[in-house]
C-alpha cells in the first residue's frame, strides 16, 4: 500500500512546484525528534543486503538498540549525533499545553479564509500539508479522527515498493520509482525510521521464472533501476529460510519499510511547525461552492464523552496530567472504547473515530478556502 504513498510523494512535489504559491524562505525542513531507544539487542532474523557490507540494513528493530536514519542503521551510542536533531523546528515550540484538538496557531488570512483546506490527515494528506508548508500559502488540515493517521494509514503494510510491478502507463508507474527514491531524503529530514531492506519476488520453477522476466521488463519500462535475478547460493544467503524448492528471485535493492503512523506524524508535525493549521476531531459534513468562488467546508467538532464529563470534576486533560502515565491508569473511567469497530467507523478513524470514542458533537465549524 505504501506503493501508493511513494507515488503520491512524487506527485505532491510536482503539485507544489507547479502551483501558484511562492516558496517560503523560512521553511524549516526538520522536526525535533529525539531517540527513545532501548539498549536491548534485537532478536529479529537478519535481513539481506548484499550490496551493503556495513551491517546497516541487517534486520535490527527500529527503537531497540538504535534507529534507522535515511535507510541505514545507527547504533544507540551514535544516535545523539545522527538521530537526534539539534536545532530542529520542535525547539521553537513554546512550552505549555496546546489548545484542545487543534494547533495553537491559526493559518487563516486576515479575512478568515485559507488558500487550501486539506481534508484527512493520513499519509497522503500529511504529505500534501508538508509540501504546501514550503510555500506562502495559508493551509488548514482537518481530520475526523482523534489524531493524524487514524484511518487507512495506520493499517498500511509499511512497504515502500520500487515500482516494477505497476502497470506501465498508469500514475503509479509514473511516480512510484520517483517516490521510492525520495524516502531516504525525507527520512534524513524527519527521522521516521525508514529502513532500506530490499525485496525478493521468489519463483519456483521455469514457469514462474517467466513471470520474473515480465516484471523486469515492466520495471525497465517504468524506469526502475538496479533490478536483477538472483539464484542458488546467493539467493539462499540473502534469505536462508526460503522454500528449498525456490529456483530464482527478482531482487530490488531499493525497496524499504517504514512505520506508517510514525511517517505520517513526522510529516504532520513538520507541516504544523511550518505554519499549517491542524484541527482534529472534525467530521466534514458538506462542501459547497459559495457565490464569491470559495469553497465552504462544514464540519462537526466532537470530543470524547468521557473528557466532557470528567472536565467538570477537574480532570480536564484526556491524556493525563502532570506525573500521570496516562488517563486509563489514574482514571479508569476514561477508558470507554468498544472492542469492535465497524467498517463505516474505520472509514472515519476506526478506533480513533467519534463512534469508537463515544464522542459528542460540541460545535459546528465552517472553513472557507479557495
Amino acid at each position: 500500500m505504501v506503493r501508493l504513498l511513494a507515488s503520491c510523494v512524487a506527485a505532491v512535489c510536482v503539485l507544489t512546484v507547479s502551483s501558484a504559491f511562492q516558496l517560503h524562505s523560512s521553511f524549516i525542513p526538520t522536526s525535533l525528534r529525539q531517540a527513545a531507544i532501548s539498549r536491548m539487542p534485537s532478536l529479529r532474523t537478519r535481513s539481506f543486503s548484499p550490496r551493503m557490507n556495513s551491517g546497516i540494513t541487517t534486520g535490527e528493530v527500529h527503537g531497540e538498540g538504535g534507529a534507522y536514519v535515511a535507510g541505514y542503521w545507527v547504533p544507540y551510542d551514535d544516535c545523539a549525533e545522527q538521530f537526534n536533531i539539534k536545532g530542529g523546528s520542535g525547539e521553537k515550540v513554546p512550552a505549555g499545553p496546546c489548545p484542545r484538538s487543534r494547533t495553537r496557531h491559526s493559518a487563516a488570512k486576515a479575512d478568515g479564509t485559507y488558500d487550501v483546506c486539506i481534508i484527512g490527515s493520513g499519509a497522503i494528506g500529511a504529505a500534501i500539508a508538508r509540501e504546501l508548508s514550503k510555500t506562502t500559502a495559508s493551509v488548514i488540515m482537518v481530520e475526523a479522527g482523534d489524531d493524524v493517521s487514524q484511518g487507512a494509514t495506520k493499517g498500511n503494510s509499511g512497504i515502500v515498493h520500487a515500482g516494477f510491478d505497476d502497470t506501465p502507463g498508469t500514475r503509479r508507474a509514473e511516480f512510484c520509482w520517483k517516490g521510492n527514491q525520495m524516502f531516504p531524503g525525507l527520512d534524513a529530514d524527519l527521522h521516521f525510521g525508514y529502513q532500506l531492506t530490499g525485496s525478493l519476488v521468489v519463483a519456483h520453477g521455469p514457469k514462474e521464472e517467466e513471470h520474473l522476466q515480465e516484471l523486469i521488463k515492466r520495471g525497465e519500462t517504468n524506469g526502475v533501476q538496479n533490478l536483477r535475478i538472483v539464484r542458488g547460493d546467493e539467493l539462499f544467503k540473502m534469505e536462508p529460510h526460503l522454500n528449498p524448492e525456490a529456483t530464482a528471485a527478482l531482487f530490488s535493492p531499493d525497496a524499504g519499510t517504514l512505520i506508517p503512523y510514525e511517517y505520517t506524524i513526522a510529516l504532520a508535525e513538520n507541516a504544523a511547525d511550518n505554519g499549517v493549521e491542524v484541527r482534529i476531531r472534525r467530521e466534514v459534513e458538506a462542501i459547497d461552492k459559495t457565490d464569491d468562488g470559495l469553497f465552504s467546508v462544514k464540519a462537526k467538532h466532537w470530543e470524547p464523552k468521557s473528557y466532557l464529563e470528567s472536565s467538570a470534576e477537574g480532570l480536564g486533560n484526556y491524556y493525563g496530567g502532570v506525573g500521570e502515565n496516562g488517563p486509563t491508569e489514574s482514571h479508569p473511567e476514561l477508558k470507554v472504547m468498544r472492542n469492535k469497530v465497524s467498517v463505516p467507523e474505520m472509514k472515519v478513524g476506526g478506533s480513533g473515530s467519534r463512534a469508537a470514542n463515544d464522542g459528542v458533537v460540541v460545535g459546528e465549524e465552517e472553513v472557507r478556502a479557495r
